[in-house]
């Protein structure tokens, strides 16, 4: 039967109760990126015989790292991103989580699939919608010949998408404005909207703004309106002393003014009415005084 080996790995002396039995081949283990020193000591022994010297041996171990390079990168890419903008931002921090910072050189290829794998899901990051305010809405009635705005709570931008129950309206329909954000329809779009409620939804990069927008048929009250305002312009009423005007009723239908002419014999009656008064009174008084 042949000798037994006992063998330490701490540089203490080995022996039957403080080594380790040799059965199998030694495996070294060294820290990626650093230089490792390991002393191995060991005896042989045999049955009804004496225990050999102590053999040692020393061993340094080098084990080069991988480039981490291009994971560094991609982790200050990650720093500068406010994660309470996005809706999925877990997936970066999972893509963080997997990372093996202890990858030799010869494991390359691993350390650079964690790069990818965090960009992937930088690229793939989806803000939070965030909803805002109509300041400003309209009511448009049809053939008023008016334009439609509405006003926005948002930063002045002109990248946006703005859609009228869930269709895309094509941008020669509308403008966007300064003043927030101001979106102006034409009176050409509106006219072709069916009367009733319609949905508009404008979407900017960070969020979207949602509101109504009523269309109402044009009314007889309207078109009076309309043309009473046209008429105003366009006719001067000559001006007229109240006491001598009255109204009558022309074949037309409408009212007109007329100047009260009178009777002249009557006005002449009055007239020598008033003399005649006078003479009586200055007779009597002449009696009087003789």
């Amino acid at each position: 039967m042949g000798a037994t080996i006992y063998y330490t790995m701490d540089g203490s002396m080995p022996s039957k109760t403080t080594g380790i039995k040799y059965t199998e081949p030694i495996n070294l283990i060294g820290g990626v990126g650093k230089n490792t020193s390991i002393t191995i000591k060991a005896i042989a022994t045999k049955e009804g015989m004496q225990k050999s010297q102590v053999s040692t041996f020393v061993y340094t171990i080098s084990i080069p790292a991988a480039d981490y390079s291009r994971v560094n990168e991609a982790i200050s890419k990650v720093n500068s991103i406010d994660k309470e903008l996005y809706e999925n931002y877990n997936k970066v921090e999972k893509a963080l989580y997997q990372i093996d910072w202890n990858k030799s050189k010869q494991e390359q290829a691993i350390v650079d699939s964690y790069a990818d794998t965090i960009n992937k899901a930088i690229e793939g990051l989806v803000k939070k919608n965030k909803d805002y305010k109509v300041t400003e809405g309209e009511t448009f009635v049809k053939e008023s010949g008016k334009d439609i705005s509405i006003r926005i709570d948002h930063e002045y931008t002109e990248n946006v998408k703005v859609e009228v129950d869930d269709q895309e309206v094509d941008k020669v329909h509308y403008k966007v404005t300064k003043g927030s954000t101001i979106i102006t329809f034409d009176d050409m779009y509106l006219n072709t909207l069916a009367v009733g409620t319609h949905h508009v939804k404008v979407t900017f990069e960070d969020g979207i703004a949602t509101t109504t927008l009523l269309i109402k048929e044009q009314t007889k009250d309207d078109n009076n309106r309309k043309d009473s305002t046209s008429n105003n312009q366009a006719t001067v009423n000559p001006t007229i002393k109240e006491e001598t005007k009255t109204t009558v009723k022309a074949e037309n239908k409408e009212e007109v003014k007329k100047v009260k002419t009178g009777d002249d014999e009557n006005i002449i009656g009055v007239v020598l009415l008033l003399i005649g008064s006078l003479v009586v009174l200055t007779y009597i008084k002449k009696k009087r005084i003789e």
